[in-house]
This record gives C-alpha cells, structure tokens and sequence, in this order.
C-alpha cells in the first residue's frame, strides 16, 4: 500500500464506479457524518471476506453513530457486486480494476483525515459518535474515526 495512506493523513476525494456502476464521489457518500473507508484486495480474499463479514454484522452499532461505510476494491463492478452481496453489505461498494488508489492518482478536492482504526473499535464497542466535533452520546474517547477536511 503507498506510505501516504497512514493515520492522520490526508485522503483525497476519489470518483469510482460503485456495485451498480454508477461514478460516486467519497464525499458524496460521506455527506457531513464521519466515514469508515475500507481499502478491499477484493472478493477472492478469505481475510477481506472476514473482515467485511463483521463489518456488516456491526452494521446497526455503526447506523445509531451516524457513520457510513464505503468500500473500495480492485474488483470489477460485477465482482464488487458479488462481493458486496456475498457479505450483506448495505454501503456502496466502489471499483477500482485499474488501481488507481494503490498507484497514488489524485481526483477532486474535498478529503478525509484518516484517524486509526481503534477509534472505530472503540466506537462499536460503547455506541458512541467520534466525528471530531465531539461525541454525540455517551462517555467514548472524543477522538474522530475518519472526518472531513478541506
């Protein structure tokens, strides 16, 4: 993966093609509420399969912290398709056959600050909201899992 892509930096808006081929926009999807961005070797991976099977088994406790999901997999859009029916996936699958994310190619302006992952572990644990703008309910840590910038 490129050295770039790291907690704290940031990610750029890319535009890809989701499960029903339609070109989405990162921020788009994301809207104002914070993201969780999952970069997918694909369908054929068994750990990827895992992880997004329990991504979507917590999709309700991510729902209630006003959180969206997006994917982003070297799959084509029929794979992508597969694999986001495959897992029970109810978040846009984008398609990336050409890497454009892995070999570092820019789109667009508006991008996210990527936070580490155990702000997201830590959210589906005790339910909270951590968006960077402070934690909506409950007692969580107040720091943020993906927010926008720029």
């Amino acid at each position: 993966m490129r050295p770039d892509i790291v907690p704290g930096a940031i990610f750029p808006d890319y535009e890809l093609p989701d499960h029903e081929n339609v070109p989405r926009k990162l921020s788009a999807i994301r809207g104002e509420d914070p993201l969780i961005l999952t970069l997918a070797r694909g369908n054929y991976c068994p750990k990827e399969h895992q992880q997004h099977l329990e991504l979507a088994a917590n999709l309700p406790k991510i729902a209630v912290a006003y959180t969206k999901i997006a994917t982003i997999s070297t799959d084509t859009h029929h794979s992508s398709q597969e694999f986001r029916a495959s897992i029970g996936g109810h978040w846009p699958f984008l398609s990336d056959p050409e890497r454009i994310v892995q070999k570092g190619k820019r789109s667009g302006r508006r991008r996210a600050v990527l936070k580490d992952s155990w702000c997201v572990q830590e959210m589906l644990r005790c339910g909270t909201r951590h968006c960077g703008r402070g934690v909506r309910r409950g007692t969580g840590c107040g720091k943020s899992a993906v927010r926008g910038a720029g």
